[in-house]
């Protein structure tokens, strides 16, 4: 044998010194992964001690409870335009006696308009009217705007709070979520593994930096600029049903909900799964290819209504559920977004998933296709919509509680009129969110609907009959509030509730002490705080002079809400208005000035600024911004009103006329400029005129005293003097409501002399 060469030897002898032995072997690979894992860390730890980023969780721990974090949308929303949850708050540990369930959605879930009367809040009833011994926790994390990838990330982190069932009643807004193909809130629709990751990502101090550095990127692509503007942002993104990007975002929205039932079932939690039905007849199409076939979502829509109208229920259910899948703005669940649902849920059965089709229950009971019966505009359920879900939800959440305790319970659903006076859902309430509904009827994409223009009619006729019934109950809607804080006592939203009818009823002492319980049962609530701060203003100014001691707690709460939530302009206009009643306007200057650089459209903080222009004499100034505001929104009422009474100021009557009536078309609630043009109306000789103005004035804001004052005079001048004594009488309730001692002498001796007349 011959020997090997030297090099050889030396080769193999490098290859044996090479070879892994022992520790040696794995340290390096292992430094070189620890060490950026360690200075990842550190510059993780270090920002977090600087203050930089914000908390990731839905939910933070205050002390023995946990509180909703209201900046949780800043991670799929620009800041601008990040939509908050409900103000929520719930024990860290469940107390015994305790049924804790998370419901889980969008907007139609959170109870919008008002998610005080929603169907969580209404089930809540109805399950403990059947165990009145279980406390009943109905924690809605739903938010406006939100889609499945945000839904999953909040069901993740709720597994971890003791939860004894989930319900998910979610499909809407999967094309213009975040993430979606239709969005302007997030770039683009990406594959579901770089959501996920981008998610992961957020939850982190540096990822957030990355996320805030590219947010400049995302801002160019809302055409409405940084306001929220609901609906309307997204009428530009129109996605026709063959668009390949759909097949991505169902793919999506099966994942979605898939892991959200993977976590409930690890985590051993029912989860009631729904369905999500949607306004069919008489929501038409926001867009239509308008090509007249087989694409062409109105032409489905027409001949789906003439079909129910000539009784074939089944024809026509189908036609408008193809009409709505056609639909090219994608604001409603659709047949594969429901289809998913049954696809997935049903098999799970054996994973205590539950399975709620909603969609064919509504069906059923509406005559094959739901309409404004049940829902306010195209998703969001009015009362009885509210109620159907929460009478189909509450049995099986009855059962869920019957097995975990091994007892049957007899299922007890009260009556409608029962679940509104627990929750006190007033005539008032009715009024407000039929108001809402038809100020966002107003605007795009609603106007671009066939047959708009009948349909908003319709509604002002509602919201009129809304509001006359209001008044009639006023003191009733108290009373019933009265009733229902004292069963509930720890209800954050009944105290809410009853603070904005006591305001409006001028009775600010008693709406600062329910802002006050408010804010102990669910601490720090921006929007709440800064209410209190305004009642509390509010209250200073029915003394003269006015309380400077609540003016200066009215200034220090805006100024803390300021300087916690800098980058909200709302918070600098809110600080600018007290700082106005303070009569320090240079400050409220600065901090308009503030909010305007944060936000250059936003509304309210450009017609302060006019106003202020005005009282500091500079009227030119003021038509300008005032003028600027109408251009930029020209369906706003408040601008015209503003331009009216400067005009008015200038002696420009007709000009302030005109704007006026433009103002109270718009927004035939907004009851100062109908007293204003009352006022015109009678100066220039027409009386009619003027007593329709005060009267619609008074009956859209019940406790506006110089309507009713405008009223009763005009009509003691026209000699009308029992009609004018009726309403005198009226003020006079008012005034004693509000404890104003000068109007209430002044009442009582106008009453006097009339009544020796």
């Amino acid at each position: 044998m011959g020997r090997k060469t030297p090099e050889r030897r030396r080769g193999a002898g490098a290859s044996a010194s090479a070879a892994p032995r022992g520790w040696r072997g794995w340290a390096f690979p292992l430094v070189a992964l620890l060490v950026p894992v360690v200075l990842l860390g550190s510059v993780e730890g270090a920002l977090r001690v600087a203050g930089v980023g914000r908390p990731s969780s839905f939910f933070l721990r205050d002390g023995d409870r946990y509180v909703s974090n209201p900046r949780f949308g800043w991670r799929f929303f620009p800041v601008a335009l990040a939509r908050t949850p409900l103000p929520l708050a719930f024990p860290a540990r469940k107390p015994p006696g305790t049924f804790r369930v998370f419901v889980f959605g969008e907007s139609a879930a959170m109870g919008i308009p008002e998610p005080a009367f929603g169907f969580s809040r209404m089930t809540e009833v109805l399950v403990e009217a059947s165990y009145p011994d279980v406390d009943v926790e109905m924690i809605n994390t739903a938010m406006t705007a939100i889609n499945s990838p945000v839904v999953a990330e909040i069901a993740r982190e709720c597994v971890r709070y003791e939860p004894d069932a989930f319900v998910i009643y979610m499909g809407n807004n999967e094309v213009v979520g975040p993430f979606g193909p239709g969005t302007i809130f997030t770039s683009g629709a990406p594959p579901q593994p770089l959501v996920r990751a981008r998610l992961i990502a957020q939850r982190t101090r540096i990822g957030q930096l990355f996320e805030r550095a590219a947010a400049s990127a995302v801002a160019p692509r809302t055409s409405q600029g940084t306001r929220w503007r609901g609906m309307e942002m997204l009428t530009g993104q129109q996605i026709a049903a063959d668009d390949p990007r759909l097949d991505r975002t169902y793919t999506s929205f099966r994942a979605n909900l898939e892991a959200i039932l993977d976590v409930a079932k690890k985590a051993r939690v029912p989860a009631l799964v729904a369905t999500v039905p949607v306004n069919l007849r008489d929501n038409p199409p926001f867009a239509s290819l308008h090509t007249r076939d087989a694409n062409d979502a109105d032409m489905h829509y027409q001949l789906g209504v003439a079909a129910l109208e000539s009784g074939r229920r089944a024809d026509g259910a189908q036609a408008l559920a193809r009409a709505r899948d056609l639909d090219l703005l994608r604001f409603r669940a659709d047949s594969r977004i429901n289809g998913a649902v049954r696809d997935i849920a049903a098999p799970r059965v054996q994973d205590f998933v539950l399975l709620a089709d909603l969609e064919h229950i509504f069906a059923s009971a509406r005559g094959g296709a739901p309409g404004d019966d049940v829902f306010w505009e195209h998703v969001h359920l009015n009362e009885t919509g509210n109620d159907l879900v929460a009478r189909t939800v509450a049995p099986i959440l009855i059962h869920q509680i019957s097995f975990a305790r091994g007892r049957e319970s007899t299922v007890t659903l009260v009556p409608p009129e029962q679940v509104a006076e627990r929750l006190a859902l007033t005539a008032w309430d009715r009024h407000r969110m039929a108001a809402a509904i038809l100020e966002m009827m107003r605007r795009p994409p609603f106007t671009n609907q066939a047959g708009h223009e009948a349909r908003l009619e319709r509604r002002r006729r509602e919201v009129a009959a809304a509001r006359a019934a209001a008044r009639a109950g006023l003191a009733q809607a108290e009373a019933t509030y009265r009733a229902a804080i004292a069963r509930r006592p720890n209800d954050a939203m009944l105290r809410v509730g009853f603070a904005a009818l006591l305001r409006n009823r001028g009775s600010f002492g008693e709406a600062v002490a329910q802002w006050r319980a408010a804010l102990q049962a669910v601490p720090g609530v921006v929007e709440w705080r800064s209410q209190l701060a305004f009642a509390l203003a509010d209250e200073a100014g029915t003394t003269q002079p006015p309380d400077g001691t609540k003016l200066a707690e009215a200034e220090r709460l805006l100024r803390d809400v300021a300087r916690e939530e800098p980058e909200l302009p709302a918070a600098h206009v809110n600080l600018g208005t007290v700082l106005e009643r303070l009569g320090r306007t240079d400050e409220a200057l600065a901090t308009y000035a503030e909010a305007l650089r944060l936000d250059p459209g936003h509304d309210v903080a450009r017609l302060n600024l006019a106003a202020l222009h005005v009282a500091q004499g500079a009227p030119v100034e003021a038509e300008r911004v005032y003028r600027e505001a109408i251009d930029a929104d020209p369906q706003a009422a408040e601008p015209h009103a503003r331009l009216a009474a400067l005009l008015e100021r200038r002696g420009d009557l007709d000009g302030a006329v005109a704007e006026y009536r433009r103002a109270v078309t718009l927004d035939p609630e907004l009851a100062w400029a109908r007293n204003n043009l009352g006022y015109l109306l009678e100066r220039r000789g027409d009386a009619d005129g003027a007593l329709e103005q005060y009267r619609a004035a008074a009956a859209s804001s019940p406790g506006y005293t110089v309507a009713r004052l405008n009223l009763a005079n005009l009509l003691l001048t026209r000699g009308r003097v029992a009609e004018a004594a009726a309403a005198f009488e009226e003020v006079l309730a008012l005034a004693r409501a509000q404890q104003d001692a000068k109007l209430i002498a002044g009442m009582e001796d106008q009453l006097r002399r009339l009544r020796r007349r």
